[in-house]
């Protein structure tokens, strides 16, 4: 009976992070897609604004709507106005 607790307790701590809040995995995804974007723009200003506010967004949201908000509203593709700058 112990070892069957025991087992049980195992298992939960390995699947726990498999069932992790969808939120904060999708949350930290997106961050760190932003980030290594940025990096890759370090000579682009106007796209460095956009990805810096968009993080600060990403950052900011309490939940999967709001997150979703924030990659709708900052794009992250060059337009012909950042490509330029």
């Amino acid at each position: 009976m112990k070892k069957l607790i025991l087992a049980t307790i195992a298992c939960a701590f390995i699947a726990g992070p498999a069932l992790a809040d969808d939120f904060t995995t999708e949350q930290a995804k997106t961050l760190g897609d932003i980030i290594v974007k940025m990096d890759k723009a370090k000579e682009n200003p106007a796209m460095l604004d956009i990805l810096t506010s968009k993080r600060n967004c990403v950052e900011a949201a309490t939940n999967i709507e709001g997150l979703q908000e924030c990659i709708a509203k900052f794009p992250t593709q060059p337009t012909e106005t950042t490509a330029k700058n």
